[in-house]
């Protein structure tokens, strides 16, 4: 029986020697599963990264959307203004100038020189050239600075 024996101890080593190998392998495995967990974790630590900073960044794009909608407004206010502003200018000098007309006719048709004299006189007072000078200058300091 000695070589039964010796048969079942060398199967006995060769299950053992096998026994040890899987254990190796199954450590080696375990260890590459524990590293495909970690990858994992971190990939997914990446992504949800990366989602937070297009959450971010999209935020920052309709705070953005909203400053370019609220900055036309204010430049079509700025122009609405400007150009009611031009209007009420426009119609002073048109009232001058029909008011300069009217003089001019009625020293052609030989007026006395008392209603020349009147009528220069209110149309010096009609125009205020010195007032429009100064609405001219206040409209284009307000048109430079952007403050309509």
């Amino acid at each position: 029986m000695t070589s039964a024996e010796d048969q079942l101890k060398t199967l006995l080593q060769v299950a053992e020697g096998k026994f040890d190998g899987l254990t190796q392998e199954n450590l080696g495995l375990q260890l590459e599963l524990d590293a495909l967990r970690k990858e994992n974790q971190d990939l997914s630590q990446s992504f949800f990264d990366l989602m937070d900073a297009q959450k971010l960044e999209s935020e920052q794009m309709v705070q953005l959307t909203e400053q370019i909608w609220a900055l036309e407004e204010a430049l079509a206010l700025s122009r609405e203004k400007a150009m009611e502003q031009m209007d009420i200018m426009k119609t002073k000098f048109n009232s001058m100038n029909d008011y300069m007309k009217d003089t001019l006719e009625a020293a052609s048709q030989n007026a006395s020189r008392i209603e020349l004299a009147a009528r220069v006189y209110e149309m010096s007072q009609k125009t205020q050239l010195d007032d429009i000078d100064q609405q001219v200058a206040d409209l284009n300091d307000q048109l430079k600075s952007g403050k309509l």
